[in-house]
């Protein structure tokens, strides 16, 4: 009888020898050097020779309900693809705009994810008025791995998703510190970016330049004015002030400029547990840049995107361990959105990177900007520990979630359309040739991706957060 389901054979360890992965009832139960290993029976196996195993690399920021008129079920069947097909086994999903019930949201989503993820889910909600914080202990106990407050959305500025102002965020960290005294443990996710400083700068640009933000080639270029580092950087200082007067554990999200880094790393040295992320778009790309081959010539995302030294200073923080992890703040949008719009226009705006992050960063690691222990802790170890999967994911050891992604270290190819995997046809990166792509993806020890194509019917999970996760 086969003592295994899964046996991963001869695979490239990142911390030594090459390892034989034994897998039974969903998690790993073997890593042994393969000179070491006894016969082992499995089920299935792979050959994992000349492939490098790394943890099931988690995208830890994911919108799945943008745009709003996309039925939602599609989207997290297609997008949750993509992410197989990119070697990412869980996604962190902040569904956008929900103004109410957030437990009712959650036993809707709940449904629709197991009904068609191809990867599993955990979910955080972003709060967006003072009745959602009487839910967040119910959320959290339900398995809603942490909270976001979207600092800049303070009425129609880009998405009418309601008022936010800093009172929400002051009163979401007291509730998150409130829990965590009583064992529930929870975080904050801030988008930090200040509304009042933006309308200055775009209304001011605007009133200068009234022809500017419909002149593509320069849309993004504009962006990056409306929105310059002071814009978040503010924000961040004043984030970290409260984070330290509350107590409470923060994460900022996708930072995107180098003015940011120095106030972070002063909270950081005063034992402020702060998490930083950053995105591949901000590291790889500049406003210059973000243009696709036959797509719209901008992609107008929040942070804007800047320029190049805000995406040199981003790689040194990735690399010293001020920015702790990679997510890929993935949203779907098409073509249509942006035709005929302007920078100015409402709705026009998303980036499509869930497909293709880890080929960016493994890419990154073959040109030597990154080391491949430095990118498992960034996508593998602490995006877990920041969705309070840990006890979980994140890790290849015993007990732990059998998700694996085997990398192909040595491939090339170039960025395509049918490469994203998704139903955004467009990417500020195609066309680029990339070193490294994933080759495997094993999903609690069932294998969903290989050889470019769909291995298993949909078998996705919500994740919930915690010692239940």
């Amino acid at each position: 009888m086969p003592d295994l389901d899964l046996l991963i054979r001869n695979v490239t360890s990142i911390d030594g020898p090459n390892v034989n992965i034994g897998i039974r009832d969903s998690r790993f139960v073997s890593l042994e050097v393969v000179h070491e290993s006894g016969e082992r029976v499995a089920r299935d196996t792979v050959d994992g020779s000349g492939l490098l195993a790394l943890p099931g690399v988690i995208d830890p920021h994911v919108h799945l309900n943008w745009p709003f008129d996309i039925d939602e079920a599609d989207i997290i069947r297609s997008e949750t693809v993509a992410a197989a097909a990119g070697g990412i086994t869980t996604v962190g999903y902040f569904p956008l705009g929900v103004r109410g019930d957030l437990l009712d949201h959650l036993r809707y989503t709940g449904q629709l994810i197991g009904a068609n993820a191809a990867v599993d889910v955990a979910v955080a909600y972003p709060i967006l008025n003072s009745a959602q914080i009487g839910q967040m202990e119910a959320l959290v106990e339900a398995g809603v791995t942490g909270f976001k407050v979207l600092r800049p959305y303070t009425g129609s500025d880009v998405y009418d998703f309601g008022g936010t102002d800093d009172s929400l965020l002051y009163r979401v960290m007291l509730k998150v510190v409130e829990m965590r005294r009583n064992g529930r443990e929870a975080i904050v996710k801030i988008h930090c970016e200040n509304a009042a400083l933006i309308r200055v700068f775009q209304e001011d640009l605007q009133a200068q330049y009234p022809d500017l933000g419909r002149n593509a080639p320069l849309t993004d270029v504009t962006w990056a004015h409306c929105r310059p580092p002071v814009v978040e950087a503010e924000s961040v200082a004043s984030a970290l002030y409260l984070a330290r007067m509350t107590g409470c554990p923060i994460v900022i999200v996708h930072l995107s400029s180098a003015l940011s880094l120095e106030p972070i790393r002063a909270a950081k040295r005063e034992g402020v547990e702060v998490y930083v992320e950053t995105t591949p778009l901000y590291l790889e790309t500049t406003a210059f840049t973000t243009g696709a081959p036959d797509g719209p010539a901008w992609t107008r995302v929040q942070p804007s995107v800047k320029f190049a030294g805000d995406s040199a200073a981003l790689w040194e923080a990735v690399r010293d361990g001020t920015v702790d992890f990679i997510g890929s703040d993935h949203a779907a949008t098409t073509k249509d959105v942006y035709r005929d719009r302007s920078v100015w226009d409402t709705g026009a705006s998303g980036r499509s990177l869930l497909g293709i992050m880890l080929p960016v960063m493994l890419d990154a690691v073959a040109r030597g900007k990154l080391t491949l222990s430095r990118l498992r802790q960034v996508m593998c170890e602490t995006p877990a520990l920041t969705l309070n999967l840990d006890r979980r994911q994140g890790r290849i050891a015993p007990g732990y979630d059998a998700n694996v992604t085997l990398c192909d270290l040595s491939k090339t190819d170039a960025v395509t359309v049918a490469s994203l995997r998704s139903r955004a046809d467009h990417s500020p990166f195609e066309g680029r040739t990339l070193t490294g792509w994933p080759a495997t993806t094993v999903l609690r020890g069932k294998i969903v991706w290989r050889n470019g194509g769909l291995r298993a019917e949909p078998s996705g999970e919500f994740r919930p957060g915690g010692t239940s996760a």
